[in-house]
Parts: structure tokens; sequence; C-alpha cells
């Protein structure tokens, strides 16, 4: 940055020239006395001489430094300068995008969407505009089983589609809880104090919905069961189910194309290049998750045994990867599941574990067998998902996971009792 004057001659090796260097030089005609020289040299400079003395000084050549910023950049850094932005805007359907405006606007009409007037709970989930708009069930098993949870507990809510990107935790589901009365209105509230309600309004995410869910006023929280085989059961949903679902979803070719890809892979972008990394990524994130429960169960041999360098090029090829996943194994494990689940349900209990209302273990299950039968066109479920670009049905072509699964009357039927009770 430019210095001042004095900073340079501080910094300066050479001394600066006297005073007397600037002075007048005699005329031609007039002979300068000793007397005179010093008579000179003691007057002190005007203040043009003054301004010179600094305009010289502040032209003298510094030192070279390594921070020294040149000439020209500096001059150019001077024409644009840093600028700070604000931060970006909500999406303009997001609660409170919408009740900032109004309140900064002073607009007070009728709501902007169903659920973005902030008056409502909205739980963002894996799902079209169109089936948000008519409250279906969710396409995401993940989002699947906090939405029938929220439903089995009473808690009103709607929904609206997002991504993971979106999510605080980088997953989905999460909810944005209601606003206070208070901040819904143009009256009750100045802009500052509204951003301090939206700030302590934090998102929800997935490991508190259950005690968020809990402290709503109205809400019917279901008991869960203390059986002891209870954990024993859960993780026969959270490994063996769900690593066949992934496979059935992501690796096999014919259901990747029919229902993964007009799913979560169109909706994202246009781009045939963004869709094909899209694409990629989520075929290697569901490789690898199965080959390294795989590695950590010893199930298969040639899986345990590779090395780093393997992983990496496994990694990096989703139908290689793939190869190396036992399907057989895979699929076995999922149908001995479905059938301890068929068994612990029974011909007679309505809910798992004989409980009066459908918990948390009812929709764990239910996120699963629900989109299983959803997809499948012999079952001639009526509310398939249809592709938003073309009027195909999202189907599956392979079909080994649903056939197991149909072969359980009793879980068939429980998802049927779900669905006709809460969508």
């Amino acid at each position: 940055m430019p210095q001042n004057a004095d900073n340079m001659s501080q910094g300066s090796k050479e001394p600066l020239p006297s005073t007397n260097t600037f002075a007048k030089p005699a005329s031609p005609s007039t002979t300068t006395s000793p007397s005179d020289a010093s008579l000179h040299s003691s007057i002190p400079p005007t203040s043009t001489d003054a301004h010179s003395i600094q305009d010289r000084r502040a032209t003298r050549p510094q030192e070279s430094s390594f921070f020294t910023i040149p000439a020209p950049l500096r001059r150019l850094f001077d024409r644009f300068p840093l600028v700070t932005y604000p931060e970006n805007e909500l999406p303009s359907r997001s609660p409170r995008a919408v009740l900032r405006s109004r309140i900064k606007n002073g607009i007070k009409g009728e709501r902007d969407t169903f659920a973005a007037d902030g008056k409502q709970n909205v739980l963002y989930v894996f799902t079209t505009e169109e089936e948000a708009r008519l409250r279906k069930a969710s396409f995401n098993p993940g989002c699947l089983k906090w939405q029938a949870y929220l439903k089995f507990c009473n808690v009103s809510f709607a929904t609206l589609p997002s991504s993971n990107h979106a999510s605080p935790t980088g997953v989905l589901p999460f909810l944005l809880p209601s606003l206070p009365a208070a901040a819904t209105e143009r009256e009750s509230a100045s802009l500052s104090s509204t951003y301090t309600v939206l700030n302590e309004h934090l998102p929800i995410p997935t490991s508190k919905l259950q005690d968020w869910a809990s402290s709503q006023p109205g809400a019917s929280i279901p008991e869960e069961s203390n059986n002891i085989r209870y954990d024993a059961y859960m993780s026969l949903l959270d490994f063996r189910i769900r690593h066949a679902w992934l496979y059935n979803l992501y690796l096999e070719p014919l259901n990747f194309s029919t229902v993964a890809y007009p799913l979560y892979i169109s909706p994202v972008s246009s781009n045939p290049a963004v869709r094909a990394t899209v694409a990629s990524q989520l075929t290697r994130a569901a490789a690898h998750e199965l080959l390294t429960h795989q590695a950590s169960s010893g199930s298969s041999g040639c899986v345990a045994d590779l090395n780093s360098s393997s992983w990496s090029i496994l990694g990096n090829n989703s139908a290689l990867a793939a190869s190396y996943v036992d399907v057989d194994d895979l699929y076995s494990e999922a149908e001995n599941a479905f059938d301890a689940l068929e068994k612990l349900l029974g011909d007679e209990d309505e809910w798992f574990f004989g409980q009066a209302q459908p918990g948390m273990f009812d929709a764990s299950v239910f996120a699963y067998t629900a989109l299983l039968l959803r997809f499948d066109d012999d079952v001639g479920v009526s509310d398939a998902v249809e592709h938003e670009q073309g009027s195909d049905k999202v189907v599956w072509q392979e079909k080994r996971l649903v056939k197991a699964l149909k072969r359980r009357r009793n879980l068939v039927r429980h998802c049927r009792r779900i669905e006709e009770l809460y969508f």
C-alpha cells in the first residue's frame, strides 16, 4: 500500500537531500559569496518548496519487497475493490422467505403456496411437486419412514420436495417447524425481531425428530415396545433389507434405468454431463456400502482380501464393484429377514409387537414394503409415480426382491392397512 513521505524516508538507506539542495540558484550575473550561501541555507523553504520536497520523497524508488503489490495490480485492485455480498436468499417457496418478504414489504395476502406462510410444519423429502401438493408418500425409504411416523403421532405437517444438498445435515428429511403466531403477522413483529424468531426456530434433523414430535401439543406418541428382541429385528431392516434395497435400486441395471434414474437423477438437471456424474456417484456409493459390509462380515473371501489399491479401483468403477457383490447371498438374507418379520407380525396382530397403534418399527417396515409394492405393476397400484418428462410408469423390471415380499401376506396386509389409514 502507498506510504507517506515520512515512512518512506525512514525506510530508505540513502539520506535525504538537505533543504539547501532545493534552494534557488543564484543569478548568473550575481556572484554568491559565502555569506550569501549561508544566508540561503538558513532561510526556511517556502510552501511551494515544501510540497516539492514531499513529492520528490514520495516518488523516490522503494526497495522491492515480496509483499509489495506491483503498481499495475494495485491500480487494478483500486478500480475493482473486494466486495462482500449479502447471503443468498432462501428459495421463494420457503416459509421463512415468504415471511421475510411479507414483513419487509407489508404484504398481507393469501398464502403464496400451501405451506409457505410459516403456519405449518414443513417436512422436506424426496418427492415431486405434484405429489407434495397431494400429500402423497415419498419415494425414498428414509423419508417415508419419518413421514409415516409423524402421521402416526398425529402431527400436522406439509411436505415439500428437496434434496440432500439443501439439508443442514446433508441427508433428507429435515423439518422446518411452524413459526409462532406472533411472527406471522405484520403488526405484531418488526423485521429485526422476526429475524430473531427465525434464527431460534432452526431446522429439525432426523436425529431430533422423534423428540420434537413428542413435544408438540395434541400429538399422540405411540409407545415403543420394550421387547428384548426389538433391536435385533430392527437390525434386519437396517442391514439385510436395506442392503438388498440398495442393490435392487442402484446396481440392478434394469431397475436403475426405470426407477432410480427418473426419480433421483432426471430431476437434478437436464444436462447430460451432470446426470452422468450424479448417476456415477449414486452407484459408487451403493457399491461401496455393500462391499464394505461384505468385507467386514467376511461373507465373501474375494472382497475381504482386497487391498487398498483394489478398493480404489473398484470405487471408480461401479459395474466392476457390483460384480464383486454376492447377489445370491444378499437376496437370500433379505428373504430370511422378510420371513422373520412375517412371523413376528403374525396373522392376528395389526401392528408389530402387539402394540395398540403403529410406532417407529411399523414405520420402518412400511418404508420398504410400500415402495417395493408401489412400483410393481403386477400389484395394480393406482398411484404409481410417472416420469415428469413423459408418461412412462416407474416400475420394477427385475422383481426378485418384490416377489420375496409378496410371498409374505402378513407384511403386504400391514402395508395396505397403513396406506388406507394414513395415506
